[in-house]
């Protein structure tokens, strides 16, 4: 019992509820749905290919900035390069 607790003489372990349990709780039960699992497996491939592509095509390998300001304005180009890339694609056919 002793192991469990934070000081040796505690008495009682304290349990915290977090502020995001009642959207997990909700999750899990979406998740048990056999149809939503299906729907979020096929999210993947879709997902995957913008990643490859990050990494093989323009050698992105992690964020090069901090704090989600930073991370959003980076994501934001990558958004726009992957679209950019896919417009050339289509003109370059036509």
């Amino acid at each position: 019992m002793a192991e469990c607790l934070i000081r040796a003489k505690a008495k009682h372990k304290h349990v915290y509820v977090t502020e995001h349990a009642q959207a997990l709780q909700s999750a899990r039960e979406r998740f048990r749905d056999p149809e939503h699992r299906k729907r979020y497996r096929q999210r993947g491939p879709a997902v995957e290919t913008v990643f490859a592509f990050l990494r093989s095509a323009l050698g992105y390998v992690r964020w090069l900035l901090r704090g989600r300001q930073g991370v959003a304005s980076e994501a934001s180009l990558f958004k726009t390069a992957y679209q950019v890339r896919k417009l050339h694609a289509l003109w370059a056919t036509m």
